[in-house]
């Protein structure tokens, strides 16, 4: 269904974008089994996302993936993760050709992962069913098992059902429905407009000259769909050679989306109040020139006002090193905050939306809770770790485990070991308890 969803809001809030960030800037990223997992190629593409203002990314080829292999959806997790704690993408989209790979792989993939920041929040479906020559591969593929026609018509049916079903999925469980349209018919249009979260509109030109020429048509046709209050559009460009693959290198990849925004904010005709003009998405960062547009300001320091040791109820002021602009893991966008007991850090802004994020700051509260008798009794091993956490003590105990942040992200009540195969790769706090009696050991976490 056509929804504004309170979810795009939530996922802004919840990574912290800043007061910076105002459009979507996405690109697809292909040919994932090439890079994942190695740290090199993974930094070097989110590098360039950050220096280039993109917020969006959407990951094709995702058949690369082996959706049963443990290190393999670890390795997806923590470069989603890593992309929106350290870069600045906010969304994560997956592209698919039918329903089931929803069910089958993204979905499961996402209930699997305890961490929100690790989960898909967009899907979206690649359906050419305007392109006749697609017919063939689509018979095969797809519409002969599903029972429908080998024809054009056939492709569209089969596509309107494959994403009314994905739309009904993404409801149900809060992710973006979406999907990517050339040349449908009117009525095509307005179907997929009447239930889609946001649509990618091609234009796919040589240059940003007629971009919106290209594309006023097909946003009359979604501006006329019955009941449509309004629609969320990206423009959609491609960075090959037959495209502006030659035309970027002289050009920011920028521009087309100034153009095409300027333009329908002159139109006259009153369609435009229907249209959402939301951003703009590249096809394909494989394409795109990989200039980098600023550089990230120096590494933050955090100043302490005080003790990093404190009594129970005290506060003290951190500081950050003057900067542009700031986002305190706390939500604060101050210099400076005051806070008590945690571990906290902050990032501070350039221009361009690029940010570099400070090293953790941990302030620890002295109570009787902390017992040196405590950690006396106890051993915890191994560690660093990989799959599970063992406590050794004859103590009756339960187990607290906490992210550099502060947030408990695990607890097992009367028990001596923690699952944490799940668990992103990192540092974090295992707090162990008996009665009132408190200890505290960073852990660290590895493959």
């Amino acid at each position: 269904m056509n929804r504004i969803k309170l979810l795009l809001l939530t996922v802004f809030l919840t990574v912290g974008i800043s007061s910076k960030a105002q459009n979507v800037r996405g690109f697809y990223l292909q040919d994932v089994g090439d890079w994942l997992g190695i740290t090199a190629d993974e930094n070097d593409i989110l590098a360039y996302a950050q220096g280039n203002g993109f917020n969006y990314i959407l990951l094709y080829d995702l058949g690369d993936i082996n959706w049963t292999s443990t290190t393999e959806k670890n390795q997806l997790a923590a470069f989603i993760r890593k992309a929106r704690t350290q870069y600045g993408i906010v969304q994560f989209g997956g592209v698919v050709e039918y329903s089931n790979y929803v069910t089958q792989k993204l979905l499961p993939y996402n209930v699997s992962r305890l961490d929100p920041l690790e989960r898909f929040d967009v899907i979206n479906l690649e359906f050419e069913f305007w392109v006749s020559s697609n017919v063939s591969y689509y018979c095969s593929k797809f519409l002969q098992a599903a029972g429908f026609p080998c024809t054009q018509a056939g492709a569209w049916d089969f596509a309107w059902r494959e994403f009314k079903l994905i739309d009904d999925i993404c409801a149900a469980n809060g992710m973006m429905s979406e999907i990517y349209l050339g040349w449908p018919d009117q009525q095509q249009m307005q179907n997929l407009a009447s239930r889609a979260d946001r649509i990618l509109l091609s234009a796919y030109r040589p240059t940003d000259v007629d971009i919106y020429l290209y594309s006023v048509r097909r946003m009359e046709d979604i501006a006329t769909t019955p009941g449509l209050n309004s629609a969320n559009v990206l423009t959609l460009m491609s960075a090959e050679p037959a495209f502006m693959g030659s035309w970027l290198n002289s050009h920011a990849q920028t521009v087309p989306f100034q153009t095409m925004n300027a333009a329908l904010t002159a139109e006259t005709r009153s369609f435009k109040q229907k249209i959402n003009l939301q951003g703009y998405q590249w096809f394909t960062y494989k394409y795109l020139p990989k200039l980098n547009l600023c550089t990230p300001p120096a590494t933050p320091v955090i100043t302490v006002n005080g003790s990093t040791t404190l009594l129970p109820g005290q506060t003290v002021t951190l500081t950050a090193t003057t900067a542009g602009g700031y986002l305190w893991s706390t939500g604060d966008q101050s210099q400076s905050i005051t806070v008590g007991a945690g571990t906290y850090t902050v990032r501070t802004y350039s221009a361009a939306n690029c940010f570099s994020t400070s090293d953790p700051v941990d302030l620890i509260e002295l109570t009787t809770g902390i017992s040196t008798t405590l950690a006396d009794q106890i051993t915890v091993h191994p560690n660093p770790a990989t799959s599970t956490i063992f406590v050794k003590t004859d103590l009756p105990v339960e187990l607290q485990l906490s992210d550099l942040t502060g947030r408990i992200v695990m607890e097992k009540m009367q028990s001596t070991s923690m699952d944490v195969s799940r668990m992103p790769r990192g540092l974090y706090y295992l707090s162990v308890f008996n009665g009132e009696d408190r200890s505290v050991h960073k852990i660290m976490l590895t493959e």
